[in-house]
């Protein structure tokens, strides 16, 4: 499953799906299950990347050692998109707010609050630079072991996503001044690039040095982003991918440009 921040629902391909993507993936078989409940309503989501068809079911739900005894999730039956073949998922377990959930559906992490399973009612992700290295999510608690330092915190402004607010963006420490009156940034684990209104990453792209055939990258500078005040800088190898050949190198910007409805008009 994707531990989605930037979606609401939670959906897995059903063994009475007969496309491609979902026979070479583990699939849900609800014969195996004697608390799942068939309620049949239809349900289609339109991805950047393709489509999945279903409708919306329940059953008990197993995270760990955490069992929520109803929960209502999308059987997928059919799946349309490249992305569901080369992708190494069975489906997408969405952490953004209640508001963000189809059919008034309670999203996985509500119910486990609703339940009262949680120590605390918070989860955190892990990332490690080592591919080597696995992620690690956690479900009420901290995980101490996994960060150095102080863990600092930032009010939601808007519970859809979970967005707050982005002071500014500088590069080699001057403003690009593209949030004059702050900007609404989401924190979004579903979403691998940074991402951001057409108009603002063009205008982010030409202060960025880099050629495309790698001209300029060991001279390159930090990308600041400021939240709250407090400066979370990137090196040059943390926004720009660099692919070295034998006889020459390409270069690619970790960005790319969405633009979302005008409530939206924010940078992730």
């Amino acid at each position: 499953m994707i531990f989605d921040t930037g979606s609401g629902n939670l959906w897995v391909t059903s063994t009475n799906c007969k496309a491609y993507a979902c026979k070479i993936h583990p699939s849900f078989d609800n014969k195996k299950s004697t608390k799942y409940r068939r309620l049949g309503g239809g349900v289609e989501v339109t991805f950047g990347s393709g489509i999945i068809l279903g409708e919306i079911n329940q059953d008990q739900f197993k995270l760990g050692n955490l069992i929520i005894p109803e929960q209502k999730f999308g059987e997928i039956f059919n799946e349309i998109g490249e992305v569901f073949v080369s992708g190494p998922f069975s489906g997408i377990l969405g952490m953004a707010y209640p508001e963000m959930a189809a059919f008034g559906i309670t999203p996985v992490f509500d119910n486990l609050i609703k339940n009262k399973l949680l120590k605390e009612n918070l989860f955190t992700f892990f990332y490690s630079w080592n591919e080597n290295v696995d992620g690690q999510i956690t479900f009420g608690y901290i995980d101490d072991t996994k960060y150095k330092g102080d863990i600092k915190y930032y009010p939601v402004v808007e519970k859809f996503y979970w967005t707050i607010e982005l002071d500014d963006i500088k590069y080699d420490g001057k403003s690009l001044g593209l949030c004059p009156n702050k900007c609404k940034a989401i924190i979004d684990t579903g979403t691998t690039l940074i991402a951001g209104p057409t108009k603002d990453v063009n205008s982010l792209l030409q202060s960025v040095t880099v050629e495309n055939d790698c001209k300029n990258f060991e001279i390159n500078t930090k990308l600041t982003f400021v939240f709250g005040g407090d400066e979370y800088n990137l090196n040059t190898d943390e926004y720009i991918l660099k692919n070295d050949y034998i006889d020459s190198s390409a270069c690619s910007a970790l960005f790319m440009q969405m633009d979302l409805p005008n409530r939206y008009n924010i940078l992730i």
